[in-house]
């Protein structure tokens, strides 16, 4: 263990007073006018108390996007892009429940989802993929641009008749189903066709990028097959899947990647294809960690990246409010806090001004430079100092949820 940490003091929950969290005034704002005409009681209340004090700064009304009524068909969609703090799903996965719970949601949408088991990666523990063939991939990390998407990697196979599907686990919220399912495919003349047991199918629809089932039914598990209905068809490429339910009320979809940067997302040619077609009101971006953990890094490289990404986001969906978080605190090879964080923060805060974008300042929330030394003392950081446990995860998405709440809880009539 690094000497920094045996020598400290064990500190108090010095990051509770550190939630007075200038942040997610979108969000929140959001989440508000959405309660003003729900008759139920809030809901989906944090283990911990909220600071009382907790501030939550005020952005301008033409920022925010419409939230839909109680009797409106369509659902609140987040879209929530990062790097592995996301991919893990342990982050996502406790913002979604909460967020699901706060909505008194009967039915719960696992959102965008990738089969990062079958590439041989780590994959939220809420669902899997099962499959019969063997699938090559590339991501934007190792090459480029490639066929992906917002999870930043491709997969394909050159069997007919294979088979794939997703699988929701023990580990997924009771309460998660999908009647509908969405694969992200380039759809060519060379690609097999997927199809599902008539017993299943509703409907099917279809365009140059994706493939959409609606089911009869609500399920936990389907399989998939990819027929080849003539030999011109001879691949499958899948960048993506979205699993939903039509009685949702949110579709929160979360993608990351291990190693992803804000230049990497770049490559990713059907970043803003699958952008669109989430249709979020509401975009995060998570991205700085990767882009700081390099001796190559330059302030101004990372700032036309991130500008670069804001921009092809927001052409993809022009009216959704974009929130820029800051990466947390992190050790530089376990020595010291990195010095380009600081950089970083900086250069968010410039984008978020330039482009009319939120900010959530995670840095600063956590305590700034050092302070994942603090977190480690309480059991919330992983020992490589970059990652947290889930523990650690828990307590940053209940962090994002607190301001929510509190925005709700002042605000709501009684």
């Amino acid at each position: 263990m690094p000497q920094y940490l045996t020598n400290r003091q064990h500190t108090k929950r010095r990051w509770l007073i550190a939630a007075t969290i200038a942040m997610l005034a979108s969000g929140g704002a959001i989440l508000y006018r959405y309660h003003q005409a729900q008759p139920h009681p809030l809901r989906g209340q944090p283990d911990w108390p909220c600071p009382p004090d907790n501030a939550v700064g005020s952005y301008p009304m033409s920022l925010l996007p419409s939230f839909p009524r109680h009797n409106d068909p369509e659902p609140l969609r987040v879209l929530h892009i990062g790097d592995s703090h996301l991919q893990a799903g342990m982050l996502s996965q406790r913002l979604r429940s909460m967020l699901s719970e706060l909505m008194d949601e009967e039915v719960q949408s696992e959102g965008y989802v990738f089969p990062y088991n079958i590439v041989g990666t780590n994959s939220p523990a809420a669902y899997t993929f099962e499959t019969n063939a063997l699938w090559r991939t590339k991501k934007v990390t190792t090459a480029g641009p490639i066929e992906a998407g917002l999870a930043g990697i491709c997969m394909e196979t050159n069997t007919p008749g294979a088979t794939i599907g997703p699988k929701l686990t023990a580990h997924a919220d009771p309460k998660s189903m999908f009647d509908r399912i969405t694969l992200f495919s380039p759809i060519d003349t060379g690609s097999f066709v997927p199809t599902i047991a008539d017993s299943l199918l509703l409907a099917v629809r279809h365009d140059h990028h994706m493939w959409t089932f609606q089911l009869r039914r609500p399920v936990r598990q389907l399989n998939i097959t990819l027929r080849q209905q003539n030999p011109t068809q001879t691949r499958f490429v899948l960048a993506g899947v979205l699993l939903e339910h039509s009685k949702s009320r949110l579709v929160y979809s979360s993608a990351g990647l291990n190693g992803a940067s804000c230049a990497t997302f770049l490559r990713a040619r059907q970043l803003a294809a699958q952008a669109s077609a989430l249709k979020p009101q509401l975009i995060i971006v998570s991205l700085g960690t990767n882009d700081a953990y390099t001796n190559a890094f330059a302030a101004s490289t990372f700032s036309t990246n991130l500008d670069s990404l804001v921009l092809r986001l927001r052409a993809a969906q022009p009216h959704a409010a974009v929130l820029l978080t800051t990466p947390g605190d992190h050790f530089w090879m376990q020595e010291r806090s990195n010095p380009n964080l600081e950089a970083v923060r900086r250069a968010i805060e410039h984008c978020a001004e330039q482009h009319g974008c939120l900010t959530w300042d995670l840095f600063g929330l956590m305590g700034g430079a050092g302070s994942m030394a603090q977190w480690f003392e309480q059991g919330w950081a992983a020992p490589d100092l970059v990652h947290l446990t889930p523990q650690g995860y828990r307590r940053q998405a209940e962090m994002m949820y607190c301001a929510l709440y509190l925005l709700i809880t002042s605000n709501t009539p009684q």
